[in-house]
């Protein structure tokens, strides 16, 4: 246990709450589930997921703010950048592994850190689908000015 002058180092502390249900309960596990580390000490939280997934995703969750994307990788060494990347890294060398990287982490990392995973996104096929539609209205839309209008 710390004593009274450690006081002001243990405001340089980073805490992540990591949520994940144990291995017998769910195929998405995070590790580890709780974690309290010094400003600046790289850290590394693994999400593994045995249910062949091609899709991953790492969020972070802020008071007020709802769920964010940090980064997410649609297969092997295929990764993109989600809302917030900034001081986050991440590696899928395998299918089953996602590892979160925090080069130093910092009071502002503070959070609640959720791992997911799926057969696809439901979100991207969903952007896709309505930019497809946007891009058959204005064709539509053109086609419909294009044609020459019929003296009635």
């Amino acid at each position: 246990m710390p004593d009274a002058a450690m006081g002001p180092q243990l405001l340089g502390y980073v805490v992540l709450c990591l949520l994940g249900a144990g291995p017998l309960e769910a195929q998405v596990t995070q590790n580890p589930r709780h974690l309290i580390t010094v400003t600046g000490k790289k850290l590394t939280v693994t999400c593994s997921q045995n249910m062949n997934h091609e899709y991953m995703s790492w969020y972070r969750q802020d008071p007020g703010l709802g769920l964010r994307q940090i980064y997410y990788s649609i297969n092997v060494e295929v990764i993109d950048k989600g809302d917030i990347p900034e001081g986050y890294n991440v590696s899928r060398k395998e299918k089953t592994n996602f590892p979160l990287i925090l080069e130093s982490p910092s009071p502002s990392q503070t959070s609640l850190y959720l791992c997911a995973s799926s057969l696809s996104t439901v979100l991207h096929s969903q952007l896709l689908f309505a930019q497809k539609q946007r891009v058959a209205a204005r064709t539509r839309r053109l086609l419909l000015q294009e044609t020459p209008r019929r003296p009635t």
